[in-house]
């Protein structure tokens, strides 16, 4: 990275040094892995399937009244890592993580009201 790079200002006019690893793409994989993790952890309590019957259950379950719940507790914790990503300036890993939130919420309500 050059000495240009590694600077920028803010809002107020403020010169400050970039984090490490403020990458769009960490934002992104953080924000698809937890969640995805967590889906089929929650539903995993529930049912104690093993894995091959897990994934297809989850496919299954989106028109189930415990799938909405199931989905927002699962993106809950994207709310606290997008805090301290926030809280500590890393402003591209933010940003990765909003369009992966967002990515995930179209991709489950998207599944919930197709029928397959």
């Amino acid at each position: 990275m050059s000495e240009y790079n590694k600077f920028y200002i803010d809002a107020n006019g403020n010169i400050g040094t970039k984090k490490s690893g403020d990458k769009f793409m960490y934002g992104f994989l953080i924000g698809t892995i937890v969640p995805i993790i967590l889906f089929m952890v929650l539903i995993y309590g529930m049912t104690h399937y093993e894995i091959s019957e897990l994934v297809a259950y989850s496919w299954k379950a989106a028109g189930n009244s415990l799938f909405l719940p199931i989905v927002i507790g699962s993106l809950m914790p994207n709310m606290f890592v997008f805090f301290w990503m926030y809280k500590t300036e890393r402003w591209n890993m933010t940003r990765g993580l909003v369009v992966a939130t967002f990515f995930l919420l179209g991709l489950f309500a998207a599944r919930a009201y197709i029928k397959f």
